[in-house]
């Protein structure tokens, strides 16, 4: 999922920037101005909804480890490579 959304953002810069550089030369400035707030519209709309997606997703991970009442939850990977320290006792 996360080499998706890399190589869509590589593609979306890639595609800005050529649209940018075409844009800058061919129009007049009133115009270039809007198109910018525009695009600068859209790429904060984006930015709002892979905020949603990252927020829905931490739900719902809280609601599992509310549900299981334990962390790491059941059929996590977790590497055991590290050892935690035995709690101190008094």
């Amino acid at each position: 999922m996360l080499g998706a959304a890399l190589l869509a953002a590589v593609l979306l810069m890639v595609l800005f920037q050529s649209w940018i550089g075409r844009s800058v030369r061919t129009l007049p400035d009133p115009q270039l101005v809007f198109e910018l707030r525009r695009m600068i519209g859209f790429a904060l709309t984006g930015c709002g909804l892979c905020l949603l997606v990252l927020a829905a997703y931490a739900a719902r991970l809280a609601h599992r480890i509310i549900e299981q009442r334990r962390w790491p939850l059941r059929g996590a990977r977790v590497s055991a490579t590290r050892e935690c320290a035995p709690a101190p006792t008094r």
